[in-house]
């Protein structure tokens, strides 16, 4: 099983422990259909009239069997695409709630611009106050995250406690959005007339 630790084993010999039918296995470097003509010449060599067939690669046998990887296949696939579909629904919402964040600002922005703040300014603390928003719910987020893959990571095949791929671009991706949704709506504000922002209140 692929989920198994490994286990001790060893081998007798084939005049000892004989069954019928026998599956011999070869370790190939190189590509494994390169080696099934040397392999057939040497069973042949030992007895020519043991039947030979069925010569198939691992990836093709794991491949051709329903029942062998389809399993934990499926529910990587699955778990993929959840994982597609979450990624998206917080950069949307992230997107959504620093936007609005920012917008509803507008007012305090046209203050700080009627009393002297330049556009930088302007982006810098809008920037600032987006970016430790996400820095806490990154954070929260990449804590539960590590607590679910460490409880998956002794279920599903495969699972690492920590990807080190994952992770980074998971990270990179929301903090690459929570930055868009400053600056959109803070190069928006910045244009803002401060009297038409202290008059929309």
């Amino acid at each position: 099983m692929l989920t198994e630790e490994p286990k001790p084993y060893y081998y007798a010999p084939f005049a000892q422990a004989y069954g019928m039918p026998a599956t011999l296995v070869v370790r190939a470097i190189s590509d494994p259909h390169a080696l099934a003509h040397s392999v057939r010449e040497a069973i042949r060599a030992l007895d020519a009239d043991l039947p030979i067939y069925s010569i198939v690669t691992l990836d093709e046998h794991m491949a051709s069997s329903a029942f062998a990887l389809m399993p934990l296949r499926m529910g990587a696939t699955m778990a993929g695409i959840q994982g597609a579909i979450g990624l998206l629904l917080a950069i949307l919402g992230l997107y959504a709630v620093v936007s609005y964040g920012v917008t509803s600002r507008t007012r305090e922005i046209g203050v700080r611009i009627a009393l002297g703040a330049t556009s930088k300014n302007v982006l810098q603390l809008v920037a600032r106050e987006g970016l430790r928003l996400t820095m806490i719910g990154v954070i929260i987020g990449v804590v539960l995250a590590i607590g679910v893959s460490f409880g998956l990571s002794h279920v599903v095949f495969g699972v690492r406690a920590v990807d080190p791929v994952a992770f980074p671009v998971v990270i990179i991706v929301l903090f690459a959005t929570a930055a868009v949704a400053c600056w959109f709506p803070a190069r928006r504000a910045t244009k803002v007339d401060p009297m038409t922002a202290l008059r929309a209140e």
